[in-house]
């Protein structure tokens, strides 16, 4: 990481636990030596938690750095919040008052992203083409973090897949985010009746997941090819993580660029990530389904995902040929919460466009 942006996420993480640890202090009536204690450890944690992590990047120090970040992000949001309310009439200095406040916002919004976490809905998105001659149908399975969650949850995902009507399933990616999980795990994916296409994610290939992950399985991995469904729909899969280090990416036009497509058939094209699009435009491609976003998961940090992501979440029209859809993803990533977002299994239903 440039030196510069550690500086910037040093000063970041410094402004936050400055605000944070002076309010309670206030509140809290601690005297000006136990203040500046307080405020120096809290400052300073953060600090070798950082350079820990990215010195030694282990799953267990990014989880606690995460974890870490998270809840002083939250716990900063909330106390700058009541900061602005308690300076208001009749509520100005009732320090017990805002100080319950405080750590009762916490609870409540912590026990409601657990909550919601472990919970997932269908979401049906209905298109139209020309290029089918009868329905098609099919699912979308994104960002399930089996590691991060448990089989058993995924155990549930696969029942309510199961229990749709659809012609195929594509799953776009993050499937698993720790090295010890195994096909093993994920079995229920044999219990599916319909053909399942699976490209990798970021956190994929960071858990090293095996070219023979699905040796047992009748999953067809797409790894910048395309696949024949039917006489209507190409499917094609579009992997460009570098397999050694999922933080670098190589360029989607390259990739891409010797798959023959056929224009007079619908093209769906299966990504993990939703950027570098314009090679998919180029290619008039009809539909890119991706993830990775989580339609940032936890509130307000979504706003911090679209600075970095212009398609955040839904369905997208890029160019008269091309839509983009971008699921919030059936799982979670770091802390077990949602806020603002939930948990999906995408069905897809195309019908034929009058022509």
């Amino acid at each position: 990481m440039p030196f510069f942006l550690v500086l910037m996420v040093l000063a970041l993480f410094f402004t936050v636990h400055f605000t944070v640890v002076y309010r309670l202090c206030y509140l809290l009536r601690e005297s000006s030596l136990k203040k500046s204690l307080y405020w120096t450890f809290a400052s300073l944690l953060s600090v070798p938690l950082l350079l820990v992590s990215f010195a030694f990047e282990t799953a267990l120090l990014n989880a606690v750095c995460l974890y870490y970040t998270t809840f002083i992000f939250l716990l900063f949001f909330i106390t700058l919040f009541y900061m602005l309310v308690f300076r208001i009439g009749y509520l100005k200095g009732r320090k017990k008052l805002e100080l319950s406040l405080v750590f009762l916002t916490l609870f409540l919004y912590v026990s409601y992203g657990i909550v919601n976490a472990n919970r997932f809905v269908v979401k049906e998105v209905h298109l139209e083409s020309a290029k089918v001659h009868s329905p098609v149908t099919f699912v979308q399975l994104t960002d399930t973090h089996i590691g991060s969650k448990s089989p058993v949850y995924f155990d549930k995902l696969i029942e309510e897949v199961n229990a749709l009507e659809k012609d195929f399933v594509v799953i776009t990616g993050d499937l698993i985010d720790m090295p010890h999980i195994q096909f093993n795990d994920l079995k229920a994916l044999n219990t599916i009746s319909v053909p399942v296409f699976f490209v990798m994610g970021n956190h994929d290939v960071m858990a090293r997941m095996s070219p023979d992950f699905f040796k047992a399985s009748r999953v067809m991995v797409l790894n910048n090819e395309k696949a024949v469904f039917n006489e209507d729909l190409d499917i094609t899969g579009i992997n460009f993580y570098d397999p050694d280090n999922a933080f670098e990416t190589r360029k989607v036009e390259d990739l891409i660029s010797h798959i023959d497509l056929d224009n007079s058939k619908f093209n769906l094209a299966l990504n993990h990530e939703p950027i570098q699009l314009q090679p998919v435009i180029d290619r008039e491609m009809d539909l890119q389904v991706s993830g990775h976003t989580h339609s940032g998961q936890i509130f307000p940090f979504n706003y911090v995902v679209k600075l970095r992501y212009d398609y955040l979440y839904g369905l997208f029209k890029l160019s008269e040929h091309t839509q983009l859809y971008v699921s919030s993803g059936a799982g979670v990533w770091g802390p077990n919460m949602r806020v603002g977002s939930k948990n999906e299994i995408v069905l897809f239903k195309i019908k034929p466009k009058n022509r």
